[in-house]
């Protein structure tokens, strides 16, 4: 398969042994949506999950202050302005 990629001209990207860092944002949103939304409501539908997600990925990116940003927003450290991202 990784042959067949390349004869392709993709390029390849993988992480290796000792790259835990790679995936560090995606990482970190999974356990605190698990942790703050998807466990403590325990939705019983694919419809309900969906609703969840939509609404935790707005608080998440809009409302929720992040330590790694001095606790802005993602929005507010990408827009440069909280109003700007409404």
């Amino acid at each position: 398969w990784i042959q067949t990629l390349k004869e392709k001209g993709v390029k390849i990207s993988m992480d290796g042994k000792g790259r835990a860092t790679d995936n560090i944002a995606i990482e970190r949103f999974f356990r605190s949506y698990k942790w703050e939304r998807l466990y403590l409501l325990c939705p019983e539908t694919v419809h309900e999950v969906k609703e969840i997600t939509k609404s935790y990925i707005q608080k998440y990116n809009y409302d929720r202050g992040h330590q790694s940003y001095s606790y802005q927003t993602p929005s507010e450290v990408y827009y440069g302005n909280k109003s700007l991202a409404a």
